[in-house]
């Protein structure tokens, strides 16, 4: 993977590849232009679908403009933590609350991006949609609880049934004496 540095202009700056891998043939040339024109026509539609945004309306924004102040600022301590000190953050899921209110789930590894000369100028990484999975789970949770339930109610309906037999046997010992006594 390739990974760019671009101003706020979308001009690209820096152009790195992870895990000390050869840069691909001709990306030092991107250096200098601006990154639209290094999209063809067939990644730009694959870029723009995934990300709902084009990349021109993506230059100079942020993590706090696209979601809540509160999930933004963590994942930008996250980062900040990365370029200082290098340490990768490995499949961390995280709830992901959207302006509007909608809530999904990801599984994020985050990496140190490092330029030619090795020193970390930034991050890169990947988040994977587990939303469904965080579902089941919620799901299967809701059903373990209502099982769970069911057997305590289970249990305090043996319990009590054992009470009131308990309690039954020696007024009945008593009744049926009392009756055998009155006839004869």
């Amino acid at each position: 993977d390739i990974a760019l540095v671009l101003d706020e202009r979308g001009v690209i700056r820096e152009v790195a590849q992870g895990h000390g891998a050869p840069l691909a043939e001709g990306a030092h040339e991107w250096v200098g232009r601006p990154f639209a024109e290094t999209v063809t026509d067939d990644t730009r539609s694959k870029i723009e679908q995934l990300l709902l945004f084009t990349p021109a309306e993506l230059v100079g924004q942020t993590d706090f403009d696209h979601f809540t102040a509160e999930h933004a600022q963590t994942a930008f301590d996250d980062e900040q933590r990365i370029i200082a000190t290098g340490e990768p953050l490995l499949d961390r899921e995280e709830k992901e609350t959207w302006p509007d209110g909608h809530v999904t789930w990801v599984s994020t590894t985050k990496l140190p991006l490092r330029g030619l000369d090795g020193a970390t100028i930034g991050t890169f990484g990947i988040s994977r949609d587990i939303t469904a999975q965080k579902a089941a789970e919620a799901e299967q949770r809701a059903l373990q609880t209502q099982l769970d339930l069911a057997h305590k109610q289970e249990s305090i309906g043996r319990l009590a049934a054992g009470i009131a037999h308990e309690i039954n046997t020696p007024g009945q010992f008593v009744a049926d004496n009392l009756r055998f006594i009155s006839t004869s």
